[in-house]
């Protein structure tokens, strides 16, 4: 789960005061809850409280259409494991992505049809 991989990232580096945004209400429910799930995401989502609280971290909602950049993250097609040092190393549309979303600037999706 790209949640738990994150938060492992974060403590691994050091990272503190964490602002998760996940594009699932429901795993954001489970996550917030006492709830433990069903048997086989139990455990998961004991790793993912313990992690949470070590990175001081908060766990919230967003639409995937108001996320372009998880949303442009999780369409790169083999780099799913992937961790970007820096700004830079991010793919051009993605900084494009990130800089709109850094000046509150709407994400507008446009399907065809």
């Amino acid at each position: 789960l790209a949640l738990q991989e994150g938060l492992r990232e974060c403590v691994t580096r050091g990272v503190q005061g964490v602002l998760v945004e996940v594009d699932s209400a429901a795993l954001v429910s489970l996550v917030n809850s006492s709830a433990l799930g069903g048997w086989a995401h139990c455990n998961m989502l004991r790793r993912i409280r313990r992690l949470l609280r070590q990175v001081v971290g908060t766990v919230t909602h967003i639409f995937r259409e108001a996320n372009m950049v998880a949303d442009r993250l999780a369409a790169m097609q083999g780099w799913p494991s992937t961790v970007f040092e820096s700004v830079r190393q991010l793919p051009r549309d993605v900084r494009g992505c990130l800089a709109m979303d850094a000046r509150e600037f709407p994400s507008i999706r446009l399907v065809p049809g």
